[in-house]
């Protein structure tokens, strides 16, 4: 234990200090690369310089499968877009990318399905598969990559919330679909969704 404040010398308004603590770290890691990166930023928020380093390691993903990719993105306005060709040479596998923010241009230039539109509304499972698909498709693409979600502050509510985002990658017709709930403003849920993009499509890629 420790001394009391007379034997040590000190008056009685200066007390010991306290002992020093040493915290662990928790055994558990985030599961995917996206969350590590939430972590490593302020608020929710993904850096740039995050973005491009995904975005870096797709392009290099790509180039080594010899694949070309093709993006329709909603809700993220075309940030994937900016991340991916802030790489340099990423002409060589980077096709483009369809900004579908009306439904009419998910159905006239992506092929997604009206009448799937009307049943399970433009943030749905089915619609973000359909945009992945008619990317790859329309821009003869090896890859494709589709995001529609609720950025925010508005659009939202009880079955479709703000932050609800669904992700569809599309390789050689095999399609991977996941759905993500993120938190922040407008900015942040926009840069959150980029980057789960990037990483899903990684993920199918391998």
């Amino acid at each position: 234990g420790y001394r009391s404040a007379a034997a040590a010398g000190l008056s009685a308004a200066t007390p010991p200090d306290p002992p020093v603590r040493t915290q662990r770290r928790a055994e558990s890691a985030p599961t995917s690369l996206a969350s590590i990166l939430f972590a490593l930023t302020p608020n929710n928020g993904i850096s740039m310089n995050h973005l491009n380093e995904l975005a870096a390691r797709v392009g290099q993903a790509l180039t080594e499968g010899k694949r070309t990719l093709a993006t329709a993105e909603s809700c993220t306005g075309g940030l994937i877009g900016h991340a991916i060709t802030n790489a340099p040479g990423s002409s060589a596998y980077y096709i483009g990318g369809v900004v579908a923010y009306a439904n009419a241009v998910k159905t006239g230039l992506l092929t997604v399905s009206l009448d799937d539109l009307e049943k399970h509304g433009a943030v749905s499972a089915t619609v973000a598969r359909q945009m992945a698909q008619g990317a790859r498709r329309r821009l003869h693409a090896d890859c494709g990559l589709g995001v529609t979600g609720v950025a925010g502050p508005g659009g939202g509510g009880p079955d479709k919330p703000v932050g609800l985002v669904w992700i569809a990658a599309d390789v050689a017709g095999d399609t991977a679909v996941r759905e993500h709930r993120f938190s922040g403003d407008r900015g942040e849920i926009k840069e959150q969704a980029a980057a789960a993009a990037l990483e899903l499509l990684l993920e199918t890629l391998s």
